[in-house]
């Protein structure tokens, strides 16, 4: 009883609290949420920005290695021009991939693992291919076999990883 004739009698001043009171949890509460709002902006930027670089480097390498295995084929380049050729690209991807792991959750990185991993198995395959004693036309097949097999598999987990990234981004 006596605090509702206390409220009635102080009603400007209570009303004035209880705005005052309304306010700072008001500020309080945008501040923690653009808080928030820009350590997720700033994670999903960077996280977009090592997607980006990391694409960009595998389809820099892929390309690359595409067009220097075949004259590496043909012997008109030596292994150490492939190695001068490839292996900065090699290092690139590499970096991507561990800017990546940052950035990406396990299941995510492991299907980005799996494309590096994939590529390294494809320039082993390549040598192996060089190393046989066999007709060049039976090597330029199995090239040709082996680059269209690991290009589809890594398209089909670069589809995925893109689907992931969309269906993220929703």
């Amino acid at each position: 009883m006596e605090l509702l004739k206390f409220l009635i009698n102080n009603w400007a001043q209570t009303s004035f609290i209880l705005v005052a009171i309304g306010y700072i949890i008001n500020v309080f509460l945008k501040y923690i949420f653009k808080k928030k709002e820009i350590r997720y902006n700033f994670f999903l930027n960077n996280r977009m920005k090592a997607l980006e670089k990391f694409l960009s480097d595998y389809t820099n390498i892929e390309g690359t290695f595409n067009d220097t295995s075949t004259s590496y084929f043909y012997k008109s380049i030596t292994t150490k021009e492939v190695d001068s050729i490839i292996l900065p690209l090699r290092y690139n991807l590499t970096d991507s991939l561990a800017k990546l792991q940052l950035y990406t959750s396990q299941k995510e990185f492991k299907t980005f693992s799996e494309v590096y991993k994939n590529f390294n198995n494809l320039m082993d395959s390549v040598w192996q291919i060089r190393k046989k004693s066999i007709e060049e036309i039976e090597k330029l097949n199995a090239l040709s076999s082996v680059l269209s097999r690991y290009s589809l598999i890594n398209n089909d987990l670069l589809k995925e990883i893109i689907r992931q990234i969309q269906k993220d981004i929703k």
